[in-house]
């Protein structure tokens, strides 16, 4: 496994560049890629979400994730083993369903210093686990100079965050905003299926937070007029909210873990957003 994913909040910061660089001071034939570094600051469904549709993309390699409030508490820093790949990171459910994805096996507590050695004169920082702790791990289990087993001890009690949980009966489906992204779009946790319940109309009613919108059911951004609002099935496979040649945040205020139902009934006429 010569590839190495990096996944994090950072945006256009010097922390990605410092962790590039502790990598490549240890395992320097590695190649490194860069997921995304966009993720809204310290938020882990989105971080989540992120992780878990872009690590099946690769046959393997390992991947690390840093959406870490809890750097530097007693959250553990935890290795992965998973069959179709590695993944490392903060103890908090960032990793977990990118680990579900890629076919769990193990969980393995990151204790040795061995592992997280950089150098002599290299403290460990309470506020960066990112650089001294994930970034050299990494190197180490890409490169083939530990396995995940010597991280440490294994454990069981991980913490679990389920993003996928979502409600869906005859008339609704409730879920959350797992990702907006660069586009404006907002990718939601719910099912594509539950677009097969669209009424005769073509529009259905969404409610986002307390924000109610009716929104026309597309199959491509580009069937909606200008400023149309469309719900259609993302490439994720999972139904996000649209703006036609637009942005949806600059009609609705949305954010990965704001609520999402969409309801399957008949729209009242007058209640329809006049259409532009």
């Amino acid at each position: 496994m010569k590839f190495i994913t990096l996944t994090t909040d950072f945006g256009s910061s010097e922390y990605v560049a410092q962790m590039k660089g502790v990598i490549l001071g240890i395992a320097p034939e590695v190649h490194i890629i860069d997921i995304t570094h966009d993720i809204r600051p310290q938020s882990l469904i989105e971080g989540a979400f992120v992780m878990m549709t872009s690590v099946v993309h690769f046959k393997r390699a390992v991947h690390v994730g840093v959406v870490d409030p809890g750097v530097g508490s007693s959250r553990r820093a935890v290795v992965f083993d998973c069959e179709h790949g590695i993944l490392v990171g903060p103890d908090n459910g960032l990793l977990v369903p990118a680990a579900e994805k890629l076919g769990l096996g193990a969980c393995y507590e990151i204790t040795d210093s061995k592992a997280t050695y950089i150098s002599d004169s290299h403290e460990v920082s309470d506020t960066f686990h990112g650089r001294d702790i994930f970034a050299p791990v990494a190197a180490r289990l890409a490169n083939s100079y530990i396995i995940p087993k010597d991280v440490g001890a294994r454990i069981k009690d991980f913490v679990k965050h389920d993003i996928m949980d979502c409600k869906i009966s005859s008339t609704k489906a409730s879920g959350m905003i797992v990702r907006v992204d660069h586009f404006g779009n907002m990718i939601t946790n719910l099912p594509r299926f539950i677009l097969k319940k669209v009424p005769a109309s073509g529009f259905l009613e969404v409610l986002i937070g307390e924000t109610r919108v009716i929104a026309r059911v597309a199959r491509t951004y580009a069937d909606g007029k200008p400023g149309e609002l469309l719900v259609l099935v993302s490439s994720s496979g999972f139904v996000e909210l649209s703006m036609a040649k637009g942005h949806a945040t600059d009609r609705i205020s949305g954010f990965p873990g704001a609520s999402v139902e969409i309801k399957f009934g008949p729209i009242v006429e007058e209640t329809r957003e006049r259409k532009k």
